[in-house]
């Protein structure tokens, strides 16, 4: 599996360790195998517009939650009092 070119596809697996990458299988070493691990840094620019409407949504989401939450106790504390 793969692409021709220095890009290709290839498999990913979780280590016994935990660690996460290309592992390559079959090789003329003592231990019959060598795992090789590839680290990634991926970078994306955010605006301060961004994060403010993040931020924004974030804190429509929470006001919502509580209001709802705060409902549903008015709710409760109707049906047991009556």
């Amino acid at each position: 599996m793969g692409e021709a070119g220095p890009e290709g596809i290839l498999p990913l697996k979780r280590g016994p360790n935990g660690s996460f990458g290309v592992q390559m299988y079959g090789a003329n070493d003592n231990s019959g195998s060598i795992s090789q691990v590839n680290h990634f840094n991926i970078a994306f620019d955010v605006s301060k517009r961004d994060i403010q409407e993040l931020k924004k949504a974030i804190n429509d989401q929470q006001r919502g939650f509580v209001a709802n939450v705060a409902q549903a106790n008015r709710q409760l504390s109707k049906r047991n009092y009556r």
